[in-house]
């Protein structure tokens, strides 16, 4: 452990400067470094304006959504009354909203 630390504080003390591979070395490295650091950049824009696009529209669609007005229909629920294979079915009154191929299910009817 000595010897290293000799060795940097010679390093630090000499006068004579880097030689021609430790300064392409340290080039070389600062280059890639800023490369991957550009490559991230970009990455992080491409992928946030892709999820705002894709949150906008989501938005856009549900906005369309809750101002179309519903249609009143009747869905039958089937639900098993035990273990001997018999069914109770039970008819709901919903409202269904659709626009642009979502679709809103909410019980009760319109007011």
């Amino acid at each position: 452990m000595m010897r290293l630390l000799d060795k940097v504080y010679s390093k630090l003390a000499d006068q004579r400067g880097d030689s021609m591979v430790e300064a392409l070395a340290a080039i070389l490295i600062a280059v890639l470094g800023a490369t991957m650091l550009a490559t991230m950049v970009m990455a992080s824009v491409s992928v946030t304006s892709r999820s705002e696009r894709v949150l906008h529209a989501s938005y856009a669609a549900e906005s369309s959504l809750l101002s179309s007005s519903p249609n009143i229909g009747s869905v039958t629920v089937v639900m098993p009354d035990g273990e001997d294979g018999t069914t109770t079915s039970q008819s709901i009154k919903v409202m269904l909203y659709s626009s642009g191929g979502y679709n809103y299910y909410r019980e009760g009817q319109s007011k």
